[in-house]
């Protein structure tokens, strides 16, 4: 009945409550429930997210944040088998209209916060506070705030008395305002902001009270007087002023925000300026461009930094090597978090695992030599290095190696034995979270026989017939002996999960199973008087297959053989015979593969296929009306991404020009607001950066390219951002050639295409004006 319904509901609730204090989850079998959502996830202790999420097994799961970077610092995706199911980000809420919005000014703090101790992740609190609450600071920031303000301000102050300290400066200067806190002499939380709302009061100086769940859409001036230790307490403040407002007149949001000389001021810039997954090294490329006015912001939105604002930030951002950048991050990382990162947080701030094999043999060699092992997993990795550093390297032609990892992990069988049966069912059970995993488990009715002839004969032999030292199979048993002290194995299944995490996550996203797109290229090369391909090095491209592979040649199924450097054959299925020589030849001629030749073969997985195809020219693999990330342009043309080169919409080689055009322009001031655009199908009107001069040598290399002999590529896009609020890709549009400019600072160019474009509604942001 329904009464009945309700009192089970209820039942139920209580036991969550209850389930959620004692973290105890006996109570509940794993298909207790067929939806469980999970809210404010960004506050989710690793620990206690992945016990429940190992636990259950849904029919659907939905995790949900509005600050998709967790206050602990563990990565998100990771927890949800790599699913992102919707992101809307800063940019991508004010260009649809559902924030307001702002004018950002990074103002430099006249206070030395290298003279403030830092502990436990935070400044030392009656130092800072000694520090702020100075007459100089408040004049600066009375000044600052006059020449910026809009009509309704919130501040955010350090501490109580800080706030009472510039609510007392203020108003001896004739500003109406406030202090809210928590301790004396506060005001009412609720009056203040009605007072606020309507006009009877200009500023509010809050301490922790506004940082979240508050709204408070009249507030249309920030001022930032407190440094932020992370991202999302910067977000969740900056956030207080991005509501709109129907019951005042707010038009946009004024944002003063104070830049010392402390790392943690970078938090700020980083959430401001850097994408998901960017790294906090690039923040130097976006500095260079907003002081050169090439930063495309929504149509409202401006940054602006005063001069030694950047300095400050240039400063605390220093030229590292990969390898040092990497150890930037990390300890930064520990620094602002207090817990080490994961392997596949690493990937995911956009740094490549494989720069630690040569110098470190992997991740936790790496990690040993900075200290950062606990005793534990010290132990663990002395006792087990070759395994771990394996199974960074391993090669995944599918999944199964890592889920049955995670399974046995999940099961506590470490050291231990599981039944077959009851390994498959868990191995089911963890593939579930992801569609792409799901997929490839269901594709096989025995799942147990797959498992033996696959994962478990890798790992208890291989093909060397050497028995592990790991792993053993026996009947219907799956056996983990893990030698050594006890202390090995507590802390070996978390060190196994962060790698099979990271593997699972490059898998899913490279495109292992199909569920995104997997690339690499060979070389053509001679072999005893036969073309073979050479294999990139696997170290550094971990999409190459290894054995027996289908591919698809010119419309027809071949099966081609990977060994260790090599693909050396190319099997016909009906007549056996191997083809390789026989296609590379017609593709490139009978001297396919001889000394001094640059032939190249492209390897691409489309739609869960590998297609083996010849490259369009030596050198170039671009492909004409092909859609391409930022990141992948350079290696089209055998370059190199680097991020303070590539982030731009002009980048000059000695012999070639490529443009990256967004024809979707917001956020310029108006004297700029050029439109690039298509007049027809072969011809572009194209506007240079605005420091380029007609007779400068970017001016020089645009109008005299032919003569120069430099290539000018065309990569165009219809805006800037995705409706998800990633950066949109770029179509390759092929070579253009200069026909005419006029004007300097900037140029306006016409480039004739030297490919019609079929249909302009796949590049046209807008109608052309012209006919």
């Amino acid at each position: 009945s329904g009464g009945e319904k309700a009192l089970e509901t209820e039942v139920l609730l209580a036991s969550v409550q209850s389930l959620g204090r004692r973290n105890d989850l006996r109570h509940f079998a794993p298909d207790a429930f067929d939806y469980i959502v999970i809210d404010e996830f960004h506050h989710a202790s690793a620990t206690t997210y992945r016990r429940l999420i190992d636990h259950f097994s849904p029919a659907f799961m939905l995790a949900l944040t509005a600050t998709p970077d967790r206050s602990d610092g563990a990565d998100l995706l990771a927890l949800c088998g790599e699913n992102l199911v919707f992101s809307c980000d800063l940019w991508g809420g004010v260009e649809q209209k559902l924030l307001s919005p702002f004018r950002y000014f990074g103002v430099p703090d006249v206070v030395d916060f290298s003279n403030i101790p830092w502990r436990n992740r935070s400044f030392d609190p009656t130092e800072l506070e000694a520090a702020v609450a100075t007459e100089a600071r408040a004049q600066n920031a009375l000044e600052q705030w006059q020449s910026k303000k809009l009509t309704r301000t919130l501040a955010f102050c350090v501490s109580q008395s800080h706030a009472n300290f510039m609510r007392d400066y203020f108003i001896e200067r004739g500003v109406r305002c406030v202090a809210v806190h928590s301790g004396p002499g506060s005001a009412s939380r609720v009056d203040a902001l009605q007072a606020l709302e309507q006009g009877e009061l200009d500023v509010v100086f809050s301490v922790d009270m506004f940082n979240e769940g508050v709204d408070v859409p009249s507030v249309d001036t920030l001022l930032m007087l407190r440094p932020s230790e992370s991202k999302i307490l910067w977000l969740q403040q900056f956030g207080r002023g991005l509501r709109l407002s129907t019951s005042t007149a707010k038009e946009c949001l004024s944002v003063i925000d104070y830049i010392g000389n402390h790392k943690s001021f970078l938090q700020g810039a980083a959430a401001l300026l850097l994408e998901k997954g960017d790294r906090l090294g690039e923040l130097r490329a976006k500095l260079e461009d907003i002081e050169a006015c090439r930063l495309q912001l929504p149509d409202g939105c401006a940054i602006t930094y005063d001069l030694e604002a950047i300095a400050i930030l240039r400063d605390l951002l220093p030229l590292t090597s990969r390898q040092q950048a990497i150890e930037e991050w990390v300890l930064n990382h520990l620094d602002m978090h207090g817990v080490r990162p994961a392997l596949a947080e690493l990937w995911h701030a956009g740094f490549e695992p494989a720069t630690l094999r040569g110098a470190f043999g992997g991740w936790f060699g790496f990690l040993r030599a900075q200290a950062l092992l606990s005793q534990d997993e010290l132990i663990a990795f002395e006792e087990n290095r070759e395994l771990l550093e394996d199974l960074e390297v391993t090669r995944l032609t599918k999944s199964y190696k890592p889920l049955v990892l995670l399974a046995l992990v999940a099961t506590d069988n470490m050291p231990g034995s599981i039944l077959l049966g009851d390994l498959a069912a868990q191995v089911r059970r963890i593939s579930a979270r992801s569609a792409a995993l799901s997929r490839e488990i269901a594709e096989h009715d025995d799942l147990e026989q797959l498992l033996l002839d696959q994962p478990i004969h890798a790992l208890t032999s291989g093909n060397t017939g050497v028995p592990s030292k790991y792993f053993r199979h026996e009947g219907d048993r799956f056996f983990v002996t893990i030698g050594g002290r006890a202390q090995s194995a507590a802390a070996l299944p978390g060190m196994l999960r962060e790698v099979c995490d990271l593997r699972l996550a490059q898998y899913l996203i490279r495109g292992g199973d199909g569920a995104g797109r997997g690339r690499f290229f060979c070389n053509v090369f001679d072999s005893n008087g036969s073309p073979i391909l050479k294999l990139p090095d696997r170290r550094w491209v971990s999409d190459v297959p290894f054995g027996d592979v289908q591919v698809m040649v010119d419309g027809k199924n071949y099966t081609a053989r990977f060994v260790k450097v090599e693909m050396n054959a190319l099997d016909d299925p009906v007549t056996g015979r191997n083809e390789l020589a026989t296609v590379l030849r017609q593709w490139f001629g009978p001297e396919a593969g001889a000394s001094g030749r640059a032939d190249s073969v492209c390897f691409d997985r489309l739609s869960g296929e590998w297609v083996m195809q010849a490259e369009i020219t030596a050198g170039q693999r671009a492909v004409l009306g092909r859609s391409y990330e930022r990141p992948e342009i350079p290696p089209l043309f055998a370059l190199e991404f680097n991020t303070a080169r590539w982030n731009q919409g002009f980048v000059r080689f000695p012999d070639k020009i490529f443009l990256l055009v967004s024809l979707g322009k917001t956020g310029l001031k108006e004297e700029h607001h050029y439109a690039d655009e298509f007049v027809s199908s072969t011809e572009l009107n194209w506007v240079s950066q605005n420091k380029t001069k007609f007779d400068s040598k970017d001016g020089i290399a645009i109008r005299q390219h032919a003569q120069l002999g430099i290539t000018v590529h065309l990569f165009v896009r219809k805006t800037r951002k995705t409706q998800r609020g990633g950066g949109a890709p770029f179509f390759y549009c092929g070579l253009v050639h200069f026909v005419r400019s006029e004007g300097s600072s900037p140029m306006r160019v016409t480039w004739r295409l030297e490919h019609a474009i079929a249909d302009l509604t796949l590049v046209q942001a807008r109608p052309s004006p012209r006919p």
